[in-house]
């Protein structure tokens, strides 16, 4: 079995290429701007689950991860960790860990919703090191200035380019963008 290790959100961000929210995950306590960063490829719904939760906002009626707290509660279990341990042909697999007394309880889950519930249950997530090593990526996260050329102005293109279009646009995002 692997090691797992603990993770928090670095960030939300768009793939240019496909115009899809992408979950920036990084190891938990991490301060380093250069850090490995876990990309997961999300749905707006999921997006909308995640940032919501992250944000604290509610609704006025439950949403889906809202309704599985209160049935989880209502059942008498608790969400005590959530897990990625495996990624396999482009798809990352995740398990939520529940407890009910002294019983543990495993249920398979998209990363997404298991996430989105970790987050509004206030519970650890985890990562397989091989799949940390395996699907980590890494980049300067938003936030960091990107180095000027020769004639002090911001890059034009390139990588640099991107974060600092990554910056703006992370500046500017709002919950209801992704509804």
């Amino acid at each position: 079995m692997s090691t797992m290790l603990p993770l928090d959100i670095a960030s939300l961000a768009f793939d240019p290429s496909t115009q899809q929210p992408v979950l920036l995950l990084k190891l938990a306590g991490s301060p380093d701007p250069a850090e490995r960063l876990v990309p997961i490829t999300l749905g707006r719904p999921e997006a909308h689950a995640i940032i919501s939760a992250a944000n604290g906002i509610s609704f006025s009626r439950p949403t889906t991860h809202d309704l599985l707290v209160s049935i989880m509660q209502a059942a008498g279990l608790s969400l005590s960790r959530v897990e990625i341990g495996s990624f396999s042909q482009g798809t990352f697999q995740a398990t939520l860990d529940f407890l009910r007394g002294t019983d543990h309880v495993t249920v398979d889950a998209r990363p997404s919703d298991a996430i989105a519930l970790a987050l509004r249950t206030h519970a650890p997530l985890f990562i397989a090191d091989n799949v940390y090593q395996e699907t980590s990526v890494k980049t300067q996260i938003a936030g960091v200035d990107a180095p000027e050329n020769e004639s002090g102005e911001q890059p034009t293109a390139g990588p640099h380019k991107l974060l600092n279009d990554f910056h703006e646009f992370i500046q500017h995002i709002e919950p209801e963008d992704f509804a």
